[in-house]
């Protein structure tokens, strides 16, 4: 089963490229990506939903997170979950996050975009 357009586009934006790129009317089209996400091989097309579905689970995840933060003390601004190593539970899921968009990103053979972040702030669809 091919992907949706929609399906399309949440790729390449978790991936960091506008969501015009896919447009050959855009001037941000990219032949190359545009190309690559149309062409997903139906074998890879459940792997490929996997990860999205991992991203979108920190995504929620950071979300959670950002509930929960808080400042511990104020002197030296030291926020709640760090684990007195400045690993705290947002740099751990970032940096889960970064991890999974790598690979999907080598997955379906597409360079990561500027607008790749380490949170789920950035992922607008235009």
């Amino acid at each position: 089963m091919a992907l949706t357009n929609v399906e399309k586009i949440k790729l390449v934006t978790l991936l960091g490229w506008p969501a015009k790129v896919l447009d050959i009317n855009s001037t941000s089209y990219n032949s190359t990506i545009f190309s690559r996400i149309n062409s997903i091989d139906s074998d890879i097309e459940p792997l490929v939903d996997e990860y999205v579905e991992k991203i979108e689970e920190l995504d929620s995840r950071l979300s959670g997170a950002i509930s929960r933060s808080g400042v511990k003390r104020i002197d030296d601004i030291e926020f709640f979950g760090s684990d007195g190593n400045g690993s705290s539970e947002f740099s751990v899921l970032r940096t889960e996050r970064k991890r999974l968009l790598k690979e999907l990103a080598s997955i379906l053979d597409i360079a990561l975009g500027m607008g790749v972040s380490n949170s789920n702030m950035v992922n607008i669809v235009v």
